[in-house]
């Protein structure tokens, strides 16, 4: 195992790079539908009698959320359900975190921060975007942890993709590409049957510069999250 640091600069500091490729459009009915999927196959029970706050309870392995009405949208309702989906994979059963430390103790700040960067990945991943509108009740509790620790938003980051792992949020980022590409093919809901088409198998020389371009570019693709995620 090898330790890499990187200094990362905002897009707008740069100059020369091409244009990055559109983001894959995702109906909301339909992404909606894989978070609700992604939610039923973790098994952690979903209790929406949570009045006004949205939490987990590791006692009764529980989630409580507010019902879907008290929330500004459906993607701020799934996005704040996936946080507390996050916290609850630090059940003994699952991956085993320490959950027992109480609002402005350091070990619970550092267990928010996993949960926001984990938030934060897995919203650009399945398209319901992320709200850091919640980060300000954390601050000075985030502060004093990075203080104490400077390496500790490494150790949060790799803690996040872990729970990514662990949730096989990858699998519905690629469920919901495989929708919109279908879509872009036929022009019809993937459900629908389609015509095939045969083409003629050709050799690939994967060491032709074409495709070397095309394998570094997917490499950087798969890093960004993280990179993105060591950014904030």
């Amino acid at each position: 195992m090898q330790v890499f640091c990187f200094t990362v600069f905002n897009r707008d500091q740069c100059d020369g790079l091409p244009e990055p490729k559109a983001q894959l459009q995702v109906p909301e009915q339909w992404r909606h539908e894989k978070c609700e999927q992604l939610m039923t196959d973790s098994g952690v029970p979903f209790n929406f009698n949570g009045g006004d706050r949205a939490y987990y309870r590791p006692d009764v392995d529980q989630i409580f959320m507010p019902s879907k009405a008290a929330f500004d949208s459906q993607d701020g309702f799934y996005a704040t359900a996936l946080h507390e989906l996050g916290h609850s994979t630090g059940h003994k059963d699952r991956l085993g975190r320490d959950l027992s430390g109480r609002f402005g103790s350091e070990s619970y700040a550092i267990e928010e921060l996993r949960a926001e960067i984990f938030s934060f990945m897995c919203g650009e991943r399945l398209g319901i975007g992320h709200d850091p509108g919640q980060h300000t009740a954390y601050i000075k509790s985030w502060i004093k942890a990075l203080k104490n620790g400077p390496k500790e938003i490494l150790r949060a980051c790799t803690g996040a993709e872990k729970i990514c792992n662990f949730l096989k949020i990858e699998r519905y980022q690629e469920l919901q590409q495989s929708h919109v590409q279908d879509q872009e093919l036929t022009g019809q809901e993937s459900g629908q049957e389609r015509p095939v088409r045969k083409a003629k198998a050709k050799t690939i020389d994967f060491l032709a510069p074409e495709m070397l371009d095309e394998q570094i570019n997917d490499m950087k693709s798969r890093r960004r999250a993280k990179e993105l995620a060591v950014a904030l």
